[in-house]
């Protein structure tokens, strides 16, 4: 009788290699820090950096990708990317980082997390996350990225197990993301009151004022739904 062991199945198999590479970087990593930060003056870091916006905002857009995977408060980068850069490039560069980071966020989520829950799902969870997301539409999403207690990351990641389409994600992130990322540059940008107090005003107002306006378009649009259909004409059964 054969006693040798059976070989592993191939998603086991490739599972340990995948946690041996990361353990392999992970230690790589550690060892070049422990090798190069000896020879490394911080304060001439900070200066060098510092005097190359450039570099300042590369570092930006580098943190705010890494958001999507380590929990980096978001807010934070904005605001030290008001106070560094300014309004403007601040603000350029926080979206740009964000896009790219939402991107490569909802791209592995439809790609490896969609297939991955379908087949450990059975109480149909994914069934009712489809079906709210259709309700929702783009409108929903723009909701979700003007509310601040939800999580920039937890959209990205949940958008990608719906069908929501390419185009209907970007759109609507890059619209979405745009009142708390000013207003998270503003207060960074340390802008004098008289300056920033329109400006101030008309944001915190839209971040008050979405969320209802949200659910008036998604009652109106109920409203009429349910009007069609009792304006339909029921054909009688033959």
């Amino acid at each position: 009788m054969d006693s040798s062991p059976s070989p592993l199945p191939r998603s086991t198999a490739r599972r340990k290699y995948l946690g041996a590479a990361v353990l392999g970087l992970c230690a790589l990593a550690i060892l070049a820090t422990t090798w190069l930060l000896p020879s490394v003056d911080p304060a001439a870091l900070v200066e060098k950096v510092a005097s190359n916006p450039g570099h300042i905002a590369l570092l930006l857009i580098a943190l705010m990708v890494l958001h999507n995977f380590v929990p980096v408060p978001a807010e934070a980068i904005a605001i030290c990317a008001g106070a560094t850069l300014g309004i403007a490039a601040g603000a350029f560069a926080i979206w740009i980082g964000a896009m790219l980071g939402a991107v490569i966020a909802f791209g592995l989520s439809r790609r490896y997390g969609r297939r991955f829950i379908a087949a450990r799902d059975a109480s149909g969870h994914l069934a009712r996350i489809e079906r709210n997301w259709e309700s929702w539409g783009a409108t929903g999403l723009i909701g979700l990225r003007l509310v601040p207690l939800i999580s920039f990351n937890l959209v990205n990641y949940g958008a990608g197990l719906t069908s929501v389409g390419w185009w209907t994600f970007l759109w609507t992130t890059a619209v979405g993301i745009l009142p708390i990322l000013l207003l998270s540059v503003a207060a960074g940008a340390g802008l004098h009151a008289t300056f920033m107090g329109p400006a101030f005003l008309a944001i915190l107002g839209l971040l008050c004022l979405g969320p209802g306006l949200v659910r008036y378009l998604r009652r109106r649009r109920a409203i009429s739904a349910a009007r069609s259909i009792e304006t339909t004409p029921v054909s009688p059964d033959p």
